[in-house]
């Protein structure tokens, strides 16, 4: 009976050994594929890092392209506007001189919109 108390107390020990020695490679493994995970996250936000200031180089300058574009075309903009407030002012000119008779008055001086009023006056 004690040899085998002997035997089980002995058995008992190697496997608490065996088991404490699997424990500890566990934990070096653990620690092992810790460190290499963390390296890898750590590479692959510099690459997320790195893409984003690409893209942002990129946005930026299409930006700027989009920014010029839309400069342009208010300025052609503004100068067909232009070009048509003066045609606009040009014809209506016109067509006040044509009411008015066509040489009574020069087309850059100021009409009357009451002339029965002017008349009016006068005769006072």
């Amino acid at each position: 009976m004690i040899t085998t108390m002997t035997n089980d107390m002995s058995r008992l020990r190697r496997e608490i050994d065996a088991l404490r020695d699997s424990r500890s490679a566990l934990m070096a493994n653990l620690a092992e594929a810790s460190e290499t995970l963390r390296q890898d996250v750590a590479h692959l936000l510099a690459g997320f890092e790195k893409a984003r200031a690409e893209m942002s180089q990129q946005t930026k300058a299409g930006l700027h392209d989009s920014i010029l574009h839309v400069k342009d075309a208010v300025t052609e903009l503004r100068q067909s506007v232009t070009g048509f407030r003066k045609s606009f002012q040009d014809d209506l000119a016109g067509s006040r001189q044509a009411w008015r008779g066509a040489g009574s008055t020069p087309a850059n001086e100021p009409v009357s919109r009451e002339p029965a009023a002017k008349a009016k006056r006068k005769k006072r």
